[in-house]
């Protein structure tokens, strides 16, 4: 899930908000459900952490609100006909935090950096880029020549934030990494070097962001553009119901309750936004754990499901068609919405291995998130008539993570949301279901399967759009049959903001719509 929370609990987080006091014209504070475990923009994975990076810190190439890739630090670039080298000519006077301004030498550096971190989005470059073959072959150009065609490549490079390497060489550490010694990764868990349009004013034990405008930032700012931007954790509604009412609150997350945005759309200075988005909300199945080993019991559970319920009521949102949100241009058509048919479910559970035994499970959701609770109830009952007993374990976050990495501590069933980090399907498929991926909270289905693993490679192999789109709609049918993950419903985004906030729009790459520098404050 790439929202979660570490809530403060009710008192506490009046405590953190009350030395804020009322915001002032001057400063934009909202509220995240999650706390930051880190910042160093090598090592992101999260909605937060991205939220961190994308003010903080420039990309090579940028994302616009479409999907589309627009310049970034980079002006322009072009490819060769084999899609293997990559040359990026470089803007000039893109000045850094701490001094001094971008050269080709710390796009270089960043890369070699997250490589050999080897953590965060570095997953998505290790098996193609070899660290000698990140290169400036002149003043202000970088190149990289890729091991292979890996045809989304440039759609990655939105997440290779640039770091002040000259900077960053005077505060390592002792380290693994030679003369670079810990590259610098103490010294990032509470400073920044990059060149974002905000920079660091102080990280509170994860808990509370303060960022900074940056007056010389290259791309400008809007009139009435935030001087500072307040973040702090909270995911209790009734606090964020009180804390906007009292004025010590001008945004909400995306993940509160219905009833918060409810009560918020009747204040008379406060609006409610909604968009569409392509996060979808899943059931992760272990699929390396009994009884959803078997793909009979995953298929059962499936057709159990009340969706109307979870898309009408308690997440209200647009129904799945498989694992990509609607109106992806690699959609498969031929996969249906899901919808409950307790015959089918029955009669599935009937063809498996575990027919007639007793099945007991459980099933692992964020703790203090009063929708993720409901969904488990509503499971819990639909899979008592197949004969499934459901234990719900509410856990925060960082234990979630945790008992993602090992798939004997991977629970049966989890509550997860997954949002693309780059505007690509193979953001969707790669990181959740390919054997080789990561084990993050993103693939706790744990699926092993060589014809999902041969359809991904082959997808990113081809530079052929019309032959990608085939490759992709076949995985997709892939995965419907396996039914490694039972996409719940695509969330409808809803955030509150106060009604002088103006400048929001949804980006499809995860928290990129949080680039504080779009933001400016205008009439209520």
């Amino acid at each position: 899930m790439n929202r979660t929370p570490r809530t403060l609990g009710l008192l506490s987080a009046l405590l953190v908000t009350a030395s804020l006091g009322t915001v002032s014209a001057a400063s934009l504070t909202l509220n995240a459900v999650q706390n930051f475990g880190t910042i160093d923009p090598a090592k992101v994975t999260d909605y937060t952490q991205y939220m961190a990076a994308v003010n903080l810190y420039d990309g090579l190439i940028g994302v616009a609100p479409d999907g589309s890739l627009k310049p970034g630090v980079a002006s322009k670039w072009s490819a060769s006909a084999d899609g293997k080298t990559f040359t990026f000519t470089l803007r000039p006077g893109v000045t850094f935090h701490t001094g001094g301004t971008v050269t080709a030498a710390d796009v270089v550096y960043s890369m070699k950096r997250a490589l050999a971190i080897n953590q965060g989005p570095s997953f998505l470059w290790t098996d193609i880029l070899k660290p000698e073959n990140v290169t400036s072959p002149a003043a202000g150009q970088v190149r990289f020549v890729l091991n292979k065609t890996f045809s989304p490549f440039l759609n990655t490079l939105p997440l290779l934030f640039v770091v002040n390497s000259k900077a960053l060489a005077s505060h390592q550490a002792a380290g693994k990494f030679g003369s670079n010694g810990d590259y610098g990764q103490q010294w990032l868990t509470n400073h920044d070097e990059g060149s974002g349009p905000y920079s660091l004013g102080k990280l509170v034990d994860g808990s509370q962001l303060t960022l900074n405008r940056f007056a010389k930032y290259f791309q400008g700012f809007p009139k009435g553009a935030y001087d500072t931007v307040n973040v702090v954790i909270n995911s209790n509604d009734a606090t964020v119901q009180t804390l906007a009412k009292t004025g010590q609150l001008q945004m909400t997350s995306q993940f509160q309750a219905t009833e918060t945005y409810d009560a918020l759309a009747k204040q008379p200075n406060w609006k409610v936004v909604k968009v569409p988005s392509n996060s979808v909300f899943y059931l992760k199945l272990n699929t390396q754990k009994a009884p959803f080993d078997d793909v009979h019991v995953r298929r059962a559970v499936g057709a159990a499901i009340d969706y109307a319920t979870i898309q009408g009521s308690l997440y209200p949102g647009v129904a799945p068609k498989g694992m990509l949100a609607p109106g992806s241009a690699v959609s498969n058509p031929s996969i249906p919405s899901p919808k409950q048919d307790l015959a089918k479910a029955k009669a599935e559970m009937a063809l498996s291995k575990y027919a007639g035994k007793p099945v007991a499970i459980t099933l692992m959701y964020v703790a203090d998130t009063p929708f993720e609770q409901k969904v488990g109830l509503l499971v819990q009952a639909n899979l008592a008539a197949l004969g499934i007993t459901v234990t719900l374990q509410p856990a925060p976050w960082t234990r979630i993570t945790e008992a993602a990495t090992k798939v004997e501590t991977t629970p049966e069933i989890t509550e997860i949301f997954f949002s693309p980090t780059y505007p690509s399907a193979n953001s969707v498929f790669y990181t959740q279901y390919a054997s080789d991926a990561p084990h993050t909270w993103a693939s706790m289905s744990w699926l092993k399967d060589a014809q999902v693993d041969s359809l991904i490679n082959q997808a990113i192999a081809t530079t052929d759009p019309a032959r990608q789109k085939t490759l992709y709609q076949t995985l997709q049918q892939r995965l419907y049959d396996l039914s490694p993950d039972l996409p719940l419903v695509v969330q409808q985004q809803q955030l509150g903001f106060r009604k002088d906030v103006q400048g929001y729009a949804y980006y499809p790459v995860q928290s990129f719509d949080f680039n504080f520098r779009n933001y400016y404050q205008g009439q209520k």
